[in-house]
């Protein structure tokens, strides 16, 4: 009948237009929480090594003893960054198969944070060098 084909006519367009929209917002993006762990972990690794490539970049500009308080600092913000994560993704989806992506993706959050702090505290840091006359 008319009606049955306008039905499924329209369900398919509705489809398509879904997957179009899906494709544009996230292309990509995992489809299986398999995939969305890894992806989130993925994430997480690089904005990492964002952190660790800043640290160094600020250890190279502090003196033994500052730098020394530095690494301590920020291996206890690391103990922190990634208890805290354990405990949102332990509240939002303990034993459940999300469990990981919500550590990963709460990792990888506070880890972006902390660039941001980190990058501010790297200026003021080339500042005072800079104005004290100490090459940085």
């Amino acid at each position: 009948s008319v009606i049955t084909r306008c039905f499924v006519n329209s369900t398919l367009f509705v489809k398509a237009a879904d997957q179009l929209i899906w494709d544009l917002v996230a292309p990509n993006a995992p489809l299986t929480q398999s995939a969305m762990n890894s992806q989130a972990f993925q994430d997480f690794v690089k904005a990492n090594q964002q952190l660790e490539e800043l640290c160094g970049a600020i250890a190279l500009h502090l003196d033994r003893d500052e730098r020394e308080e530095f690494n301590s600092t920020q291996e206890a913000w690391c103990i922190f960054r990634d208890l805290a994560a354990s405990s949102y993704a332990n509240r939002w989806g303990r034993g459940g198969t999300i469990w990981p992506t919500l550590n990963s993706g709460e990792r990888r959050t506070l880890t972006l944070l902390r660039i941001e702090e980190l990058r501010r505290e790297f200026e003021r840091l080339q500042k005072q060098r800079a104005h004290f006359g100490k090459a940085v």
